[in-house]
């Protein structure tokens, strides 16, 4: 089982079903860094959607207003790497849904469709505390990853907003960390 990579927010007025194009994804960027934060909480974490990697959630006036359900749409060729989440709304919240005050109302539709499918096996407090976390902490938000390299795991901290008070304070914590790790392991700071 993968761990997740990737969630995405589209909206649609077609139906969402193979051979259809595909959904126009919501171009908020305050959203998509806040759920860029959610996903990397939840990979910190280790969580897992199962065979696949990549949660797609799709708010459409084709549902009935308040309903989640799996889509039928599939990956291209076969592949099983995302599913697609249909979620009901009126015509109004639709036409609404890129304003900036729509989007507790979002993550909030993307904590329910992640419990309720998802939240299993005492992971529905990952769920719900990776989301926490990830919108309350914001550009403060750090999040531990691990990387593989030619001659072993780099371990790091991202911060959430990369101002330069934020790399320094990182990139301080980071040197500490790595030079206990490895003393051939260098840091490369890019823009």
């Amino acid at each position: 089982m993968k761990k997740i990579s990737d969630i995405r927010i589209f909206k649609s007025l077609k139906p969402n079903v193979d051979r259809a194009p595909l959904p126009v994804g919501l171009a908020s960027k305050q959203l998509f860094t806040t759920v860029r934060r959610i996903v990397l909480k939840l990979r910190e974490n280790q969580f897992s959607l199962g065979v696949f990697d990549h949660l797609y959630l799709n708010f459409t006036t084709r549902v009935e207003e308040g309903e989640i359900i799996l889509s039928s749409r599939t990956a291209p060729g076969g592949n099983n790497f995302f599913r697609f989440y249909n979620i009901g709304v009126s015509r109004e919240q639709f036409d609404i849904l890129e304003e900036p005050d729509q989007i507790p109302f979002i993550l909030g539709k993307l904590e329910e469709t992640m419990v309720r499918f998802f939240g299993d096996d005492g992971r529905e407090e990952i769920i719900r505390g990776s989301i926490r976390t990830a919108v309350e902490q914001g550009e403060e938000c750090r999040c531990f990853t691990k990387r593989r390299r030619p001659r072993g795991v780099l371990r790091s901290f991202l911060c959430g907003s990369w101002t330069a008070e934020n790399i320094s304070r990182c990139s301080a914590f980071m040197i500490k960390k790595i030079i206990c790790f490895s003393r051939r392991t260098s840091i490369l700071c890019g823009t």
